[in-house]
């Protein structure tokens, strides 16, 4: 199977639109904290540390070189507490110690400077598969995917997917648009200011500006 897919930035009628047409799958809220130091230490090394319902993950951006001498990356994920803490420069824990790893990292002020809860519900239209984010502080996003068999037939499902796009008046994703990008930008501006400046983010286009910000409330989350 070859998956076709694009990200649209979403509207509250567009949601509205898609909840009615579509046969809802499944739906999930799930919290995340992003942290890092105010003068995004780790971040400006592409080494980003979240709290999600599952704990803390570490996500480092790893480049390397193909043999054609391109470079390439990937990103290695870790939830070892001490590979995390070796990488971050916390204490290390000996095998008869307990420590807190959030007042560790308090300590070393690795502070949240993002946080949101995103409720994801999956759809089926049709043919298409739609996974819509919608976060606490008002950004949505949606993936439309079409999945099909052979490469002939990538090309319709590509135009199937932009007319549906086109008549629920969905706006394409910018590049270097993202949920973490979007709430930094929003709610932590200076942060957001370092990280593009460093090169790690791109400016991309932005529908509020950070003053607009209405963060909306929904229940907590219950682990699964």
């Amino acid at each position: 199977m070859i998956e076709v897919q694009k990200k649209y930035v979403l509207t509250g009628g567009s949601q509205a639109q898609i909840a009615a047409a579509g046969m809802l799958e499944s739906e999930k809220m799930t919290p995340d904290t992003y942290y890092d130091k105010n003068d995004a230490t780790f971040g400006l090394k592409e080494i980003s540390l979240h709290q999600r319902l599952s704990g803390f993950q570490l996500s480092v951006v790893l480049y390397e070189k193909d043999e054609e001498g391109n470079r390439t990356s990937h990103s290695k994920d870790i939830t070892d507490e001490s590979e995390m803490r070796e990488i971050l420069g916390l204490p290390a824990v000996a095998e008869d110690e307990e420590r807190d790893f959030e007042a560790d990292l308090a300590a070393a002020e690795i502070v949240p400077q993002a946080h949101y809860i995103t409720t994801r519900r999956k759809y089926k239209i049709h043919e298409l598969e739609i996974e819509m984010d919608v976060t606490s502080f008002g950004y949505s996003i949606a993936k439309i995917s079409n999945n099909v068999h052979s490469d002939e037939e990538v090309e319709a499902a590509m135009q199937e997917i932009e007319e549906f796009a086109m008549e629920h008046q969905l706006e394409l994703l910018p590049q270097g648009g993202s949920k973490l990008a979007e709430c930094l930008y929003r709610t932590n501006t200076p942060y957001y200011r370092l990280l593009v400046e460093g090169g790690i983010l791109k400016e991309a286009e932005h529908s509020v500006e950070p003053d607009e910000v209405v963060e909306e409330v929904p229940e907590e989350p219950v682990a699964e």
